[in-house]
């Protein structure tokens, strides 16, 4: 099994990886698309992080603070 999915992610990477970079290059891309069965869904991940943190938008917020006394007792 573990030699049949090595082969089988060889063959997806290499293929993904060049018909990507492939198309990338008729667009004007000049640098390798590298594609990999696990590498595309962690970068796919780190990119939908990166762009929420862009896009957010700090909030002003308040602090509560007290002073209490009850029955001669301060807190």
């Amino acid at each position: 099994k573990a030699l049949a999915r090595s082969i089988g992610d060889q063959l997806y990477g290499f293929n993904m990886t060049r018909a990507c970079t492939l198309a990338g290059r008729a667009k004007g891309v000049k640098s390798v698309l590298s594609v990999g069965r696990v590498q595309t869904p962690i970068l796919g991940l780190i990119v939908n992080r990166y762009l929420a943190n862009k896009s957010h938008a700090s909030a002003f917020y308040y602090t509560v603070a007290a002073s209490l006394a009850f029955g001669g007792h301060r807190a």
